[in-house]
């Protein structure tokens, strides 16, 4: 994931912001603990990408990392209605 949000910055052009987070070794768990200091300013003109889960399923942890995606976008679903 190193550089993506570089590229995705230099496709989209000067109009959007990108921030890019990486985090190696965690799996998708962390992503929703720490996701309320890295959203709490975003509205419902954002855009969130989370790539994530390869650690969840290195562990045979599939249904958990989903299950985490899930909370994240229910999470911060509602928050931006």
């Amino acid at each position: 994931m190193r550089g993506c949000a570089q590229e995705v910055q230099h496709n989209l052009g000067r109009n959007f912001e990108v921030k890019g987070i990486v985090k190696p070794g965690a799996n998708t768990e962390i992503i929703d603990n720490t996701s309320p200091k890295i959203t709490s300013q975003l509205t419902e003109k954002d855009i969130v990408v989370v790539w994530g889960g390869t650690c969840d399923v290195w562990r045979n942890e599939t249904k958990k990392g989903l299950h985490q995606l899930k909370n994240f976008v229910s999470n911060h679903n509602q928050m931006l209605l």
